[in-house]
């Protein structure tokens, strides 16, 4: 088994400091020379091989790339498909659509909120107060954050006891697919 580069630069620097001074100098780099090779081998594999790993990254990173491109245009041959088959289904008397195998029908979607912006999300690195170390507690530091709770805001909006120009409710519609 070979020794890792962290047991071969301790090994090196036992060496050196076991020098005898009445040994031969040609002996002494004759060690050193050996000692030194295998240390030179054994970083020339390490930088290899995360060369190795940075290359099989950027694949991975181009591939995912692809996925997530695929993922997208599937996601929207989807939604047309269920808007067509919406539409369709609408045509109907019932709004159902009936094959051998399968009954479609168009079902409303509750009320949701939408707003005529977006709030912005930021993210911050969280941390519980108590359960950090005591040398962490003087570095932390208090953020008052701000959301829209959108269940108030709906309810409001239902009952009409508020003009809101920037929110309003909007009610979506999905397919329903019931196997026979």
């Amino acid at each position: 088994m070979t020794d890792t580069l962290y047991h071969l630069m301790m090994q090196l620097d036992e060496f050196l400091d076991a020098i005898p001074e009445d040994i031969e100098e040609k002996d002494v780099l004759d060690e050193y020379d050996s000692i030194m090779g295998i240390l030179e081998d054994k970083i020339d594999g390490c930088v290899h091989y995360v060369d190795f790993i940075t290359g099989r990254l950027a694949e991975l990173e181009v591939k995912k790339k692809r996925i997530d491109d695929s993922i997208k245009r599937y996601k929207g041959k989807e939604q047309r498909i269920k808007d067509y088959l919406i539409s369709c289904a609408k045509l109907s008397e019932n709004s159902r659509l009936t094959s051998k195998n399968y009954t479609l029908r168009v079902q409303k979607n509750p009320p949701a909120v939408k707003m005529s912006f977006k709030p912005q999300k930021r993210s911050y690195e969280e941390v519980m107060p108590e359960i950090l170390p005591l040398d962490m507690k003087p570095f932390i530091r208090e953020k008052t954050v701000y959301i829209i709770d959108k269940l108030q805001l709906k309810n409001q909006i239902k009952a009409g006891d508020m003009q809101i120009e920037s929110a309003w409710l909007e009610q979506s519609e999905r397919i329903v697919v019931k196997g026979k």
